[in-house]
C-alpha cells in the first residue's frame, strides 16, 4: 500500500513545495516494513 501527500508550498511559514510518499508492506513472520521518501519540488535545497 502506498500513500502520497503533495504540499504546494502555499503556507508562508514553509513556502517549499514537496511530495511525500509512504509505503507499507507486510512481510513474512508478521513484520511490517515502512518506507518514507520526501521529494523536493522546489528549485533550491529545502530545510
Amino acid at each position: 500500500m502506498s500513500l502520497e501527500h503533495h504540499y504546494a508550498g502555499d503556507d508562508p511559514g514553509y513556502p517549499f513545495p514537496y511530495r511525500c510518499e509512504v509505503q507499507y508492506r507486510l512481510l513474512a513472520d508478521q513484520q511490517l516494513q515502512i518506507t518514507t521518501a520526501v521529494f523536493n519540488l522546489h528549485n533550491a535545497p529545502i530545510p
